[in-house]
């Protein structure tokens, strides 16, 4: 089950009362996720120990993991804001809509501020949404799933209901893959649509050109069930 630090249907902007014990230990769980630091990797490295692209990179960088977000209604708003634009612009939307709505904890001078919640994307208007930066339909889409998760539709920590974020328009595959990678922790899950992996492949494939998503997911078919895993592994050693 979904657990929130921050009260769901606080109105935007208001501040958040501190965290007791059992919200530090909710806050502690979700922070080792993200950070993927209790997460065993054994049969990944022994399968892939002795692969021509993945090996090397898993003897000097053992220590990489995928950039996952605490929570996985983030990976998924986030995933939405990204669709088709270039990482600065999304994360220059990101900090406007965290500093326009997120909840903040302490004073005005040294606030901290969340990730604003479903129920809060949920009650703005799409073109709210848009003044930050985002594409109408983009904006529009964000709070379709934003209203569905507030009210119980659906849960972006379930495999289940992404049939219904798949049926949302504007929501295709490689957003819901970016949800299973960075908000749920599947290691299979390939966001083969991401430009990153689409030039990746292009070049270890010596395609002379970017690699379609087809093209993605029949290169990192043989690495299944860690598709996932090994496309950010190949990636961290091409930066």
């Amino acid at each position: 089950m979904n657990h929130r630090i921050a009260v769901e249907d606080a109105p935007s902007g208001d501040q958040i009362a501190p965290a007791g014990e059992a919200e530090l230990g909710i806050a502690i769980e979700r922070m080792r996720f993200s950070l993927a630091v209790e997460d065993d990797l054994g049969e990944f490295f022994h399968a892939f120990k002795r692969d021509p692209l993945l090996g090397p990179t898993i003897h000097h960088k053992p220590w990489v993991r995928p950039r996952r977000r605490p929570w996985p209604w983030e990976a998924l708003a986030w995933a939405v804001v990204k669709q088709l634009i270039e990482s600065g612009r999304a994360a220059r939307i990101q900090r406007r809509m965290v500093g326009r709505w997120g909840l903040r904890l302490g004073n005005d001078r040294g606030s901290l501020r969340d990730v604003p919640t479903a129920a809060l994307i949920a009650g703005r208007a799409p073109v709210e949404l848009e003044s930050m930066g985002l594409a109408l339909k983009r904006a529009i889409a964000l709070w379709a799933i934003a209203g569905d998760i507030a009210r119980g539709r659906c849960d972006p920590g379930d495999r289940a209901g992404d049939r219904r974020l798949l049926a949302t328009r504007e929501i295709g595959p490689w957003t819901v893959q970016c949800l299973g990678l960075f908000g749920r922790g599947d290691p299979d899950s390939l966001p083969a649509g991401d430009l990153i992996y689409l030039k990746l492949v292009g070049r270890l494939a010596r395609l002379g050109r970017r690699a379609t998503v087809e093209e993605v997911e029949e290169f990192f078919a043989p690495y299944a069930p860690f598709r996932g895993l090994a496309a950010s592994w190949l990636a961290s050693a091409a930066v």
